[in-house]
């Protein structure tokens, strides 16, 4: 990590105190860094599943940041007296990253669900911000015979962000597999959040 951020352990998984404008002010530190940077938020089922994944539980340890995705995950901190300040909703924190980059000039690979969706996420984003830099796209279909173009594809695209939504654990141990090749300044790992966008699935309700 380029700095120290404050963490908590919930049932021995690390997870970083810290606000959505911190997690945005990293974002913008990770990306002028020149270095690739993986962020993870977990909710309590991959809280669970490092529990049995060691790789797992190494990758969310080694990420550049790892934020609270649910409330249960805010309670729990409370419970055990060390508080955590603020849900990092990944669906949230990815459109919200949308509008940063739309604002500095960030651009962005969509990587990912169906065509489909994927093309329907991308549509719904451009339509609310014009400006917005879509790198490239790719759905989340290939083989592992295709991941050395789907590498080639990103790392040509000179995007400043992957937002990956492929289910977990297979996207945070792809990231970390490949993080010297991909050649972006963040990868998100957004899981279902493109049919959200896309209107195929409704969010959660807040509480």
């Amino acid at each position: 990590m380029m700095h120290e951020i404050p963490s908590t352990r919930v049932l021995g998984c690390r997870v970083d105190k810290v606000t959505m404008d911190d997690t945005l002010a990293c974002v913008d530190q990770f990306i002028t860094s020149g270095k690739t940077h993986q962020i993870v938020v977990v909710n309590v089922a991959k809280i669970i599943l490092t529990m049995k994944d060691q790789e797992l539980a190494r990758i969310v340890e080694d990420a550049s940041l790892v934020g609270a995705d649910g409330v249960p995950v805010i309670w729990s901190s409370r419970l055990l007296g060390d508080a955590l300040p603020e849900r990092i909703n990944g669906t949230d924190l990815m459109e919200i990253l949308v509008a940063r980059a739309a604002e500095k000039g960030y651009s962005i690979f969509f990587l990912g669900a169906r065509q489909k969706i994927l093309d329907k996420t991308i549509e719904t984003f451009l339509s609310e911000y014009p400006d917005l830099r879509v790198a490239g796209k790719r759905n989340g279909y290939f083989s592992d015979e295709d991941n050395d173009e789907v590498l080639q594809q990103i790392r040509e695209s000179e995007a400043d962000i992957l937002f990956i939504a492929i289910s977990s654990p297979f996207k945070e141990k792809w990231v970390n597999d490949n993080l010297d090749k991909l050649g972006v300044g963040v990868c998100h790992g957004v899981g279902g959040s493109f049919d959200v966008i896309a209107g195929l699935t409704r969010r959660a309700p807040v509480w």
